[in-house]
């Protein structure tokens, strides 16, 4: 991938990419089990420094790592992780490149996150001018083989599913999605943005590192 054409412009100001990372992350740990996380700073430019060389691939670094590219906002990205959700074997826990995404945002002992999101117009995002999301998690980073049945749960039943369903594998696909848009409206987070996801992940799955 070309490396000569790099970030043109920051899309969203640190304070409310701040804001808008924090609600949808914790809200989605919240779901599943996990405490919630805090911003830190030092992966916020960790993640921005990868962010601007506009590179369609992890960074290597030392941290935990999810990519998106295409989606208008932060938090549309943090939704279709989250949906991979419908995707994960709670039974037969254990990495897989179709929920990776999902298991490091809901990984239990992941305590701090940092995330940039810049404009990016070169050959990874096909030439076209698209936001390119860059998201880091510490101090224990995710998807470490061996521990997905301790670190990633199912979703508390009280939010609308049970867990002996997901663990039968009854809920899946769209009923997945379906049922965590129900949870989302009655916390007042609003079912929008959780029904768009089921597409917005299908069309960018194969996108998605």
């Amino acid at each position: 991938m070309s490396t000569t054409s790099k970030a043109t412009a920051t899309a969203t100001s640190t304070s409310s990419l701040q804001s808008a990372v924090l609600n949808s992350t914790n809200y989605y740990r919240t779901l599943y089990q996990a405490n919630a996380v805090e911003w830190n700073t030092t992966l916020v430019q960790h993640a921005t420094n990868w962010a601007a060389e506009c590179l369609w691939e992890h960074s290597g670094g030392p941290y935990g790592e999810n990519l998106a590219l295409g989606y208008s906002s932060a938090g549309a990205g943090i939704d279709a992780w989250a949906a991979e959700a419908s995707l994960y074997n709670f039974s037969d826990p254990g990495v897989s490149s179709s929920t990776g995404h999902f298991t490091q945002l809901v990984w239990q002992d992941t305590t701090q996150v940092g995330r940039a999101l810049v404009a990016c117009n070169n050959a990874a995002s096909g030439g076209a001018k698209r936001n390119c999301l860059v998201c880091e998690y510490s101090k224990t980073r995710g998807n470490i083989l061996g521990e997905f049945a301790t670190e990633v749960k199912p979703p508390v039943s009280k939010r609308g599913l049970l867990e002996e369903e997901v663990n039968e594998g009854i809920v899946e696909g769209e009923e997945l999605v379906a049922r965590q848009a129900g949870s989302a409206a009655e916390l007042g987070l609003g079912a929008a943005r959780l029904l768009g996801t089921l597409v917005a992940v299908y069309v960018l799955a194969s996108a998605l590192m």
